[in-house]
């Protein structure tokens, strides 16, 4: 069995690549690591477009690019699958609004990927962000050295979503900040944290006083927004729901951003860009 196949392609994007049939020589590809898609394609002779992750790479010490063999554009069983089993792990937790038609919906992220020039997908992390994108969480923005952006945040929070008719403490919060940010060894990041902390606690005591049945509920862990801790606005049973089922994690006091990276099977294949047998200028 032959350790590579020769296939005639050509990158047409950041991330994809046109495969225009076999018998030319073009890319050399390791023929034990395509996917079976992309084998199909190759054996019968066809074009076909293929999603790749190209990065800068190295073959017999020099360097060159490398293009990684994501997937077929497609959807397979195991995409529309793993996004069904996803949505039903949202719709246990009551979220509404989730996709009717999975296939169509992977299509559409699919075509999606290739726009965007983004190799990766994954299904539960997709519609993580899709869901949280129509919450009120808190904070909604950056900021680290202002006290009085994470203050004013709330009271508008408190104001225009929750109605809420008192007020909370906001200049005896706002000192009690400035004071922490203040001090030599303060940390930016902690003494925000401790001042969303403090912010949320104070609303969710006028919400009870005020007899509202939402919180601010976490804090929990969100890739969405840069690895930070949010809060999200509702009530404590649809949270611990969201946890519950996975959807939304704890926060663990760590700031590791989410890969949103579909984590695919091993059954990838490599695409040297620069190794052709004419040499010539792939691009």
């Amino acid at each position: 069995m032959p350790t590579h196949v020769v296939v005639l392609g050509k990158q047409i994007g950041p991330q994809e690549v046109e495969l225009l049939g076999a018998g030319v020589p073009s890319y050399i590809v390791p023929a034990t690591r395509i996917t079976a898609g992309v084998r199909r394609l190759i054996d019968e002779g066809h074009g076909g477009k293929v999603l790749a992750d190209v990065q800068p790479g190295e073959r017999d010490g020099v360097a060159c690019n490398v293009a990684t063999l994501v997937r077929e554009l497609t959807p397979t069983p195991e995409d529309v699958e793993r996004l069904r089993v996803v949505l039903a792990r949202f719709r246990r937790a009551g979220v509404e609004g989730l996709p009717a038609d999975p296939e169509a919906h992977v299509r559409e992220v699919l075509a999606s990927l290739v726009a965007e020039g983004a190799p990766f997908w994954d299904p539960h992390e997709h519609l993580v962000e899709r869901f949280l994108r129509d919450q009120v969480c808190f904070p909604e923005m950056w900021w680290d050295d202002d006290p009085k952006v994470g203050v004013d945040e709330m009271v508008v929070l408190l104001e225009h979503v929750a109605h809420t008719r008192g007020k909370i403490p906001k200049r005896k919060i706002l000192a009690a900040a400035n004071e922490d940010l203040d001090r030599p060894d303060t940390d930016e990041d902690e003494a925000r944290d401790r001042l969303c902390e403090s912010l949320c606690a104070a609303a969710n005591g006028l919400l009870e006083k005020e007899g509202q049945k939402e919180r601010l509920c976490g804090p929990f862990h969100s890739g969405f927004n840069g690895g930070e801790p949010n809060w999200i606005y509702c009530r404590p049973e649809r949270f611990e729901a969201l946890l519950r089922e996975g959807i939304l994690s704890p926060w663990t006091g760590e700031r590791t951003k989410e890969s949103h990276v579909y984590k695919r099977p091993p059954d990838r294949g490599e695409i040297d860009f620069d190794n052709f047998p004419s040499g010539d200028d792939p691009f």
